[in-house]
């Protein structure tokens, strides 16, 4: 079992607190072709180069402690963080005494982290490979009616412009709509090769659980 820090936007965060998220995509490789964090390859030199095996960095039972904007504050009337300042996180935090300034995700060190993910299972596949039932696993669903009848798919994170209003709207399509927001418009054509990660949520601290699993 390893553990592992990973960084989710806000609305993701709300995803797995919501409970609507229990998957996620991440490139396997960057720009330059080399491999991410996320995946490891061993690559055999023929008189081309070949891919022989394939070893994914992220296994079933290891642990994964979500990074998210937060703050290390002093809240009143709690007199005891005016010494010991507590945690407080910008994502549904539900409390109205601490304004900012929020620190980023990556600046957030292991003892802050609220969430823990345990990894139940991984796979390595092209990004348009996606099934529905993948892509509502990866939170970016949630369905609210319109004024007209229409069941309007959200995409947490965009602009209110992106709702997609229509009948019969696929969670691969918002799925899509979110992956160009935020990879770029021509991300999703280029079809790169993802490490796939499936995961439990656990509302706790990962040095607070007991067990991986």
């Amino acid at each position: 079992m390893t553990d592992h820090p990973i960084i989710f936007s806000g609305p993701m965060v709300r995803a797995l607190l919501d409970g609507r998220k229990t998957m996620t995509r991440r490139l396997a490789f960057d720009k330059k072709g080399r491999p991410t964090t996320w995946s490891k390859i061993l690559l055999a030199m023929q008189q081309q180069r070949e891919l022989e095996e394939r070893i994914k960095a992220i296994r079933p039972g290891d642990r994964l402690w979500v990074r998210e904007a937060f703050a290390f504050a002093s809240i009143a009337p709690i007199v005891s963080t005016i010494d010991n300042p507590m945690a407080v996180w910008r994502e549904g935090d539900g409390r109205t005494d601490y304004g900012g300034p929020w620190k980023p995700s990556i600046h957030m060190p292991r003892r802050a982290s609220r969430l823990t993910l345990v990894v139940t299972a991984t796979k390595l596949e092209r990004l348009q490979d996606i099934s529905e039932a993948d892509a509502i696993a990866e939170g970016v669903v949630k369905n609210e009616p319109s004024g007209d009848g229409l069941l309007c798919t959200y995409v947490p994170g965009l602009p209110e412009a992106e709702l997609l209003c229509a009948d019969g709207v696929s969670a691969g399509l918002v799925f899509g709509r979110l992956w160009r927001h935020l990879h770029g418009p021509e991300s999703w054509d280029a079809n790169p090769e993802v490490v796939a990660i499936s995961f439990t949520v656990h509302k706790t601290n990962i040095d607070q659980m007991k067990e991986a699993a």
